[in-house]
Protein backbone atom coordinates (compact mmCIF):
# COMPACT_ATOMS: atom_id res chain seq x y z
CA UNK A 1 0.00 0.00 0.00
CA UNK A 2 1.44 3.04 -1.19
CA UNK A 3 1.27 6.43 0.88
CA UNK A 4 1.73 9.98 -0.58
CA UNK A 5 5.56 11.31 -0.09
CA UNK A 6 -28.58 6.73 -0.28
CA UNK A 7 -29.56 9.20 -0.61
CA UNK A 8 -29.88 12.59 -2.44
CA UNK A 9 -26.87 14.19 -2.96
CA UNK A 10 -26.32 17.19 -0.53
CA UNK A 11 -26.18 20.69 -2.03
CA UNK A 12 -23.15 22.70 -1.95
CA UNK A 13 -22.63 26.42 -2.43
CA UNK A 14 -19.31 26.81 -4.30
CA UNK A 15 -19.80 30.24 -4.33
CA UNK A 16 -17.82 29.73 -0.77
CA UNK A 17 -14.84 28.26 -1.60
CA UNK A 18 -12.32 29.53 -3.36
CA UNK A 19 -13.28 29.00 -7.20
CA UNK A 20 -11.06 29.81 -9.84
CA UNK A 21 -11.15 29.21 -13.45
CA UNK A 22 -8.93 27.74 -15.55
CA UNK A 23 -6.13 28.01 -12.25
CA UNK A 24 -2.73 28.05 -13.31
CA UNK A 25 -1.21 27.12 -10.19
CA UNK A 26 -1.09 23.88 -10.39
CA UNK A 27 -0.95 22.51 -14.07
CA UNK A 28 -0.53 25.21 -15.85
CA UNK A 29 0.20 24.31 -19.34
CA UNK A 30 2.85 22.32 -19.32
CA UNK A 31 0.32 19.74 -17.65
CA UNK A 32 -1.78 19.51 -20.95
CA UNK A 33 -0.93 18.15 -23.89
CA UNK A 34 1.25 19.92 -26.62
CA UNK A 35 -1.34 22.05 -28.61
CA UNK A 36 -4.23 21.92 -26.91
CA UNK A 37 -5.16 25.10 -24.74
CA UNK A 38 -6.64 24.78 -21.27
CA UNK A 39 -10.58 25.02 -21.44
CA UNK A 40 -12.70 26.81 -19.16
CA UNK A 41 -15.75 26.39 -18.39
CA UNK A 42 -18.42 27.34 -15.66
CA UNK A 43 -18.42 24.75 -12.56
CA UNK A 44 -21.67 22.52 -13.32
CA UNK A 45 -24.57 23.37 -10.76
CA UNK A 46 -24.27 21.25 -7.66
CA UNK A 47 -20.62 19.71 -8.89
CA UNK A 48 -22.01 17.59 -11.23
CA UNK A 49 -20.28 16.45 -14.39
CA UNK A 50 -21.16 15.65 -17.93
CA UNK A 51 -22.47 12.17 -18.06
CA UNK A 52 -21.48 9.45 -20.87
CA UNK A 53 -23.66 9.63 -23.62
CA UNK A 54 -22.47 5.92 -24.69
CA UNK A 55 -23.58 4.89 -21.35
CA UNK A 56 -27.04 6.80 -21.31
CA UNK A 57 -27.93 5.30 -24.39
CA UNK A 58 -27.21 1.58 -23.82
CA UNK A 59 -26.52 1.06 -20.15
CA UNK A 60 -24.52 -1.73 -18.57
CA UNK A 61 -25.85 -5.42 -17.96
CA UNK A 62 -25.91 -5.00 -13.83
CA UNK A 63 -26.20 -8.63 -13.46
CA UNK A 64 -22.47 -8.92 -14.97
CA UNK A 65 -20.53 -6.53 -12.24
CA UNK A 66 -19.37 -8.78 -9.37
CA UNK A 67 -19.44 -5.76 -7.08
CA UNK A 68 -23.34 -6.27 -6.81
CA UNK A 69 -23.01 -9.58 -4.80
CA UNK A 70 -21.61 -7.78 -2.02
CA UNK A 71 -23.60 -4.84 0.18
CA UNK A 72 -21.46 -2.00 0.92
CA UNK A 73 -21.15 -2.70 4.27
CA UNK A 74 -19.60 -6.28 3.02
CA UNK A 75 -17.31 -3.93 0.99
CA UNK A 76 -16.55 -1.23 3.67
CA UNK A 77 -15.41 -4.08 6.26
CA UNK A 78 -13.36 -6.10 3.75
CA UNK A 79 -11.57 -2.42 2.79
CA UNK A 80 -11.16 -1.19 6.28
CA UNK A 81 -9.21 -4.39 7.16
CA UNK A 82 -7.28 -4.41 4.84
CA UNK A 83 -6.20 -0.62 3.87
CA UNK A 84 -7.31 1.27 6.56
CA UNK A 85 -4.78 2.45 9.66
CA UNK A 86 -6.72 4.17 12.01
CA UNK A 87 -3.76 6.50 13.00
CA UNK A 88 -3.46 8.23 9.89
CA UNK A 89 -6.73 7.57 8.24
CA UNK A 90 -9.33 8.15 11.04
CA UNK A 91 -12.27 6.63 10.76
CA UNK A 92 -14.47 5.74 7.35
CA UNK A 93 -17.04 8.48 7.02
CA UNK A 94 -18.38 7.64 3.73
CA UNK A 95 -17.17 4.69 1.02
CA UNK A 96 -17.58 5.08 -2.89
CA UNK A 97 -17.22 2.56 -5.91
CA UNK A 98 -15.90 4.77 -8.48
CA UNK A 99 -13.85 4.45 -12.00
CA UNK A 100 -10.83 5.72 -11.74
CA UNK A 101 -8.89 6.74 -15.21
CA UNK A 102 -5.30 6.27 -14.93
CA UNK A 103 -2.73 8.54 -16.81
CA UNK A 104 -2.30 6.31 -19.93
CA UNK A 105 -6.36 5.94 -20.33
CA UNK A 106 -7.37 2.76 -18.75
CA UNK A 107 -10.42 2.53 -16.92
CA UNK A 108 -10.30 0.88 -13.28
CA UNK A 109 -13.00 -0.40 -10.74
CA UNK A 110 -11.73 1.29 -7.37
CA UNK A 111 -13.38 1.29 -3.91
CA UNK A 112 -12.89 4.65 -2.57
CA UNK A 113 -13.11 5.52 1.25
CA UNK A 114 -12.94 9.13 2.50
CA UNK A 115 -11.79 8.63 6.25
CA UNK A 116 -11.38 12.12 8.62
CA UNK A 117 -7.64 12.35 7.24
CA UNK A 118 -7.32 10.57 3.97
CA UNK A 119 -9.11 9.61 1.16
CA UNK A 120 -8.05 5.83 0.17
CA UNK A 121 -8.50 4.18 -3.93
CA UNK A 122 -8.35 0.41 -3.16
CA UNK A 123 -8.08 -1.88 -5.92
CA UNK A 124 -10.60 -4.71 -4.62
CA UNK A 125 -11.39 -7.92 -6.81
CA UNK A 126 -14.90 -8.65 -6.20
CA UNK A 127 -14.75 -12.02 -7.74
CA UNK A 128 -12.12 -13.44 -5.06
CA UNK A 129 -12.87 -10.47 -2.56
CA UNK A 130 -9.51 -9.87 -1.88
CA UNK A 131 -7.61 -6.73 -1.56
CA UNK A 132 -4.98 -6.47 -3.72
CA UNK A 133 -3.36 -2.61 -3.33
CA UNK A 134 -4.61 0.75 -2.08
CA UNK A 135 -3.47 4.76 -2.79
CA UNK A 136 -3.51 6.89 0.57
CA UNK A 137 -3.75 10.80 -0.33
CA UNK A 138 -3.64 12.16 2.91
CA UNK A 139 -6.02 15.45 2.86
CA UNK A 140 -3.37 17.56 4.28
CA UNK A 141 -1.24 17.29 1.14
CA UNK A 142 -4.38 18.16 -1.13
CA UNK A 143 -3.33 21.46 -3.40
CA UNK A 144 -6.23 21.41 -5.71
CA UNK A 145 -9.24 19.95 -6.38
CA UNK A 146 -10.80 19.97 -10.14
CA UNK A 147 -13.90 18.99 -12.11
CA UNK A 148 -14.49 19.13 -15.57
CA UNK A 149 -14.78 17.19 -19.14
CA UNK A 150 -11.82 14.30 -19.74
CA UNK A 151 -10.38 15.73 -22.57
CA UNK A 152 -7.14 14.20 -25.18
CA UNK A 153 -4.53 15.93 -27.68
CA UNK A 154 -6.22 16.19 -31.06
CA UNK A 155 -3.47 13.78 -32.51
CA UNK A 156 -4.64 10.94 -30.95
CA UNK A 157 -6.53 7.91 -32.40
CA UNK A 158 -8.46 6.86 -29.13
CA UNK A 159 -12.47 8.30 -29.55
CA UNK A 160 -13.01 11.15 -27.21
CA UNK A 161 -14.66 10.23 -23.67
CA UNK A 162 -17.33 13.04 -23.78
CA UNK A 163 -17.70 12.93 -20.18
CA UNK A 164 -16.87 14.98 -17.02
CA UNK A 165 -14.73 13.55 -14.11
CA UNK A 166 -13.05 14.78 -10.37
CA UNK A 167 -9.26 14.81 -10.15
CA UNK A 168 -7.38 15.46 -6.80
CA UNK A 169 -4.07 17.05 -7.07
CA UNK A 170 -0.97 16.64 -4.40
CA UNK A 171 1.47 18.06 -6.50
CA UNK A 172 2.20 19.56 -9.51
CA UNK A 173 1.61 17.58 -12.41
CA UNK A 174 3.75 20.06 -14.66
CA UNK A 175 6.71 19.15 -12.62
CA UNK A 176 6.60 15.50 -13.69
CA UNK A 177 9.40 13.88 -15.48
CA UNK A 178 8.46 12.98 -19.57
CA UNK A 179 9.88 9.56 -18.90
CA UNK A 180 6.89 9.18 -15.55
CA UNK A 181 4.08 10.13 -17.99
CA UNK A 182 5.29 7.90 -20.95
CA UNK A 183 5.50 5.17 -18.31
CA UNK A 184 2.23 3.25 -17.92
CA UNK A 185 3.78 1.78 -14.67
CA UNK A 186 4.28 5.20 -13.15
CA UNK A 187 1.39 5.71 -11.41
CA UNK A 188 2.27 5.98 -7.76
CA UNK A 189 4.58 8.79 -9.24
CA UNK A 190 1.62 10.89 -10.56
CA UNK A 191 0.57 13.89 -8.45
CA UNK A 192 -3.34 13.75 -8.89
CA UNK A 193 -6.27 10.76 -8.83
CA UNK A 194 -8.71 11.14 -11.15
CA UNK A 195 -12.19 9.83 -10.50
CA UNK A 196 -15.38 9.27 -12.84
CA UNK A 197 -19.02 7.94 -12.46
CA UNK A 198 -19.19 3.67 -12.28
CA UNK A 199 -20.77 1.97 -15.48
CA UNK A 200 -23.74 1.26 -12.58
CA UNK A 201 -24.34 4.62 -12.19
CA UNK A 202 -25.74 4.56 -15.06
CA UNK A 203 -28.28 1.71 -14.80
CA UNK A 204 -31.79 3.05 -13.66
CA UNK A 205 -31.88 0.66 -10.96
CA UNK A 206 -28.67 2.51 -9.19
CA UNK A 207 -28.88 6.08 -10.52
CA UNK A 208 -29.98 7.46 -7.36
CA UNK A 209 -27.24 5.59 -5.01
CA UNK A 210 -24.57 7.51 -4.36
CA UNK A 211 -22.14 4.97 -3.86
CA UNK A 212 -21.34 4.96 -7.69
CA UNK A 213 -22.20 8.73 -8.26
CA UNK A 214 -18.53 10.77 -8.60
CA UNK A 215 -20.56 13.90 -8.30
CA UNK A 216 -21.58 13.00 -4.77
CA UNK A 217 -17.89 11.87 -3.90
CA UNK A 218 -16.53 15.30 -4.76
CA UNK A 219 -19.10 17.10 -3.05
CA UNK A 220 -18.77 15.25 0.28
CA UNK A 221 -14.88 15.94 -0.40
CA UNK A 222 -14.94 19.43 -1.10
CA UNK A 223 -17.00 20.23 1.56
CA UNK A 224 -14.42 18.84 3.96
CA UNK A 225 -11.63 20.56 2.26
CA UNK A 226 -13.11 23.30 2.95
CA UNK A 227 -13.70 22.94 6.40
CA UNK A 228 -9.57 22.09 6.33
CA UNK A 229 -8.27 24.14 4.58
CA UNK A 230 -10.06 26.87 3.02
CA UNK A 231 -7.37 28.26 0.51
CA UNK A 232 -7.26 24.63 -1.51
CA UNK A 233 -8.86 26.10 -4.26
CA UNK A 234 -11.37 24.37 -5.87
CA UNK A 235 -11.82 25.00 -9.67
CA UNK A 236 -13.84 23.97 -13.24
CA UNK A 237 -11.66 23.08 -15.78
CA UNK A 238 -10.43 20.48 -18.45
CA UNK A 239 -8.46 17.55 -17.57
CA UNK A 240 -6.27 16.35 -19.87
CA UNK A 241 -4.98 13.08 -20.55
CA UNK A 242 -1.49 13.09 -22.36
CA UNK A 243 -2.38 10.18 -24.64
CA UNK A 244 -0.65 9.79 -28.26
CA UNK A 245 -2.20 6.76 -30.24
CA UNK A 246 -4.54 5.05 -27.28
CA UNK A 247 -5.21 2.33 -29.13
CA UNK A 248 -4.17 -0.03 -26.02
CA UNK A 249 -6.59 1.78 -23.31
CA UNK A 250 -9.03 1.81 -26.21
CA UNK A 251 -9.35 -1.93 -26.04
CA UNK A 252 -8.69 -2.21 -22.29
CA UNK A 253 -11.61 0.12 -21.55
CA UNK A 254 -13.95 -1.64 -24.17
CA UNK A 255 -13.54 -4.79 -23.04
CA UNK A 256 -14.02 -3.85 -19.61
CA UNK A 257 -10.79 -5.76 -18.12
CA UNK A 258 -10.50 -3.11 -15.27
CA UNK A 259 -13.65 -4.19 -14.09
CA UNK A 260 -14.59 -7.44 -11.77
CA UNK A 261 -17.24 -8.92 -14.34
CA UNK A 262 -18.70 -12.21 -15.44
CA UNK A 263 -17.66 -12.60 -18.85
CA UNK A 264 -19.90 -14.63 -20.56
CA UNK A 265 -18.97 -17.69 -18.08
CA UNK A 266 -15.52 -16.48 -17.24
CA UNK A 267 -15.27 -14.26 -14.03
CA UNK A 268 -12.68 -11.90 -13.42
Amino acid sequence: MSSPTEASVPQVNFQSSKLEIGDPAYGGADSYPQGQQQQQQPLPPEGTSLLDPTLLACPPTRERFFVTKLTPQEITDACVTAAVNAESDGAVKQQFVLTEIDHWNNNYEKVVLLCENSVLAIKFDFVTRKFKHAKRILLSSVVKLAMGEVVFPGRTMADPRRHGAARIFWGDPGQVALSTRWNPFSSDNIPYLTLAHHPLHYCDQDRGDAIYDVDAFFIELANVIRQRSPGVPIVAEALPISLMHGLASTVFNQSGLGYSKDRNGASF
